[in-house]
């Protein structure tokens, strides 16, 4: 958002750069994850990373809205080839070579390592930023290159037997595939619990992923805070994970698991955006923090015990294009709320919004 800002884009035309990356999620999701479970994970993470590489060299260059739509589109493209194609290599991957089902740990404890490495992107970040504000992005593109070349000689991909076939028969498995997912979507309750889920939360979370940045250094009167308080946001994540992950056997009620984080999150939105005071609308807004680490692996966990592994990185798809068409919702609204009456108002209509989802989503229980 400072990036945005310093290039002369206001609240709303920020969020339409955002907007126009879910959007081309949406139009992608299904299209690769069908690609990756017919063609192989591991190729479509490793094109994943230079697409996405690729779109933050666009990014350092833009200067106009156009511009950081086009950077937003490419890196869209390339997230999308990741978004099921990686989750799908490695629960496969772990059935392959025995190591269960035990998805949960695994999933908690790479969020972990995620949010400490973000920790050091934050501070690395912010200090390339003050250098030259391009820098980030032509930094972050080196590195997004090298991890898929690091991937490409690294990640086995055993299990997976690719036949050697026409274009026309591949373009024939590619269409069955995503039959086959959709018709599982339209008849797997579990799974259309999580889609309606994810569209929700993603609805919700875009005014506070856009504007904290903006709301606590109004707060506090200068940026130089603001990795400190990245920092604070991803040990609260971290500490989300672990709960996750240490509660996760001794959840009985998924659903209700879900549901009841969902209501924390949007708590913690609604408050923190509405507290003048500095201490309290961090403490608010680090809860919502923990919330939101432990909603990822309860819900990765619970996604992949409801689907089939033939299907599994379009499945993974169909349930993130809910999150991408929630994405755009939040980031529209939120921008037209944020600009025309205050932050703190879109923060307190979006987190309202999430808690009555999750109170209508508990009543109707199925």
């Amino acid at each position: 958002m400072l990036f945005l800002q310093a290039n002369g884009l206001n609240l709303f035309e920020a969020n339409l750069v955002n907007a126009a990356y879910f959007i081309a999620l949406f139009l992608c999701e299904i299209p690769t994850g069908a690609i990756a479970d017919v063609f192989g994970r591991k190729r479509s993470y490793v094109l994943s990373c230079l697409i996405h590489g690729l779109s933050l060299f666009v990014y350092s260059q833009s200067t106009t809205l156009y511009g950081f739509m086009i950077a937003e589109i490419i890196g869209a493209v390339g997230f999308t080839c990741a978004s099921g194609a990686f989750q799908a290599w490695l629960v496969d991957s772990l059935k392959h070579y025995g190591g269960g089902n035990q998805y949960m740990p695994i999933f908690a404890r790479a969020e972990q390592l995620a949010a400490l490495v973000g920790i050091i992107g934050a501070f690395v970040g912010s200090y390339l930023f003050g250098i030259d504000i391009n820098l980030p992005w032509l930094i972050g593109g080196v590195i997004f290159t090298f991890t898929g070349i690091f991937a490409y000689f690294s990640m086995r991909e055993d299990y997976f037997e690719r036949s050697e076939k026409t274009i026309a028969e591949y373009w024939r498995e590619f269409i069955n595939t995503i039959a086959r997912s959709a018709k599982h979507a339209r008849s797997n309750a579990n799974f259309r619990f999580l889609i309606f889920a994810s569209l929700f939360q993603f609805c919700a979370i875009q005014a506070p992923n856009m504007h904290w940045q903006l709301l606590f250094s109004g707060l506090t009167g200068d940026k130089k805070w603001l990795p400190y308080v990245y920092t604070a946001i991803a040990i609260s994540m971290i500490i989300g994970y672990s709960i996750a992950r240490s509660a996760s056997k001794r959840i009985i009620n998924e659903r209700t698991a879900i549901s009841t984080v969902q209501i924390i999150i949007g708590l913690g939105i609604a408050l923190s955006g509405m507290m003048n005071l500095l201490p309290w609308a961090i403490s608010v807004f680090l809860i919502h923090e923990v919330a939101r680490g432990m909603y990822k692996p309860l819900r990765d966990a619970y996604l992949n015990d409801n689907i089939p592994s033939a299907e599994r990185a379009t499945l993974i798809s169909f349930e993130a294009m809910s999150q991408h068409i929630g994405g755009v919702i939040g980031l529209v609204v939120s921008g037209i709320v944020a600009e025309c009456v205050s932050i703190p108002f879109a923060w307190l209509l979006s987190g309202t919004s999430l808690i009555i989802a999750a109170l209508l989503m508990i009543r109707n229980g199925k």
